[in-house]
């Protein structure tokens, strides 16, 4: 092959590998507990981060700006049972259709000055209809014999 061709591919090969691992690292969110954030709140002021929590019984509030609506909810740690960590969410947009209280939700976004987590996006978990309604386990369940014998 002539030369110029082998170093106008390796040329072409390496720009490709710099742009992929680059969008990787520039694309790079961290995800936290609301515990984590807690902890050290100002670390994380202004960057994109992503939390997970449920949703709180407490009140949705809704307020219409020139943005748009504006929703105000707090959301739990919901790994901790005892005395979990909450959050305020502020979030501009159109809520997902399976948002509700006790959901689960996954909030991209940023923590302002005032400890509000300011979400760019928010995802809610469906509900499963296949989740256990009691605390018995379905191997649990006993099951009535009708083998006639």
């Amino acid at each position: 092959m002539n030369k110029k061709i082998v170093i106008a591919i390796i040329l072409m090969l390496a720009t490709v590998g710099y742009l992929i691992s680059a969008s990787f690292v520039n694309n790079k969110i961290s995800y936290l507990s609301i515990n984590d954030l807690k902890a050290s709140p100002s670390s994380f002021i202004g960057k994109e981060i992503k939390i997970t929590g449920k949703v709180l019984n407490d009140k949705l509030e809704e307020k219409l700006t020139s943005e748009g609506k504006v929703y105000k909810f707090k959301i739990k740690d919901k790994l901790i049972k005892k005395d979990p960590a909450k959050i305020t969410i502020l979030y501009t947009g159109v809520l997902p259709d399976s948002f509700q209280k006790d959901a689960d939700v996954v909030c991209t976004g940023e923590l302002n000055k005032n400890g509000e987590f300011v979400a760019s996006s928010i995802i809610s978990k469906c509900p499963s209809k296949y989740e256990s309604q009691g605390d018995e386990h379905p191997d649990e369940i006993k099951i009535k014999n009708t083998d006639k014998k």
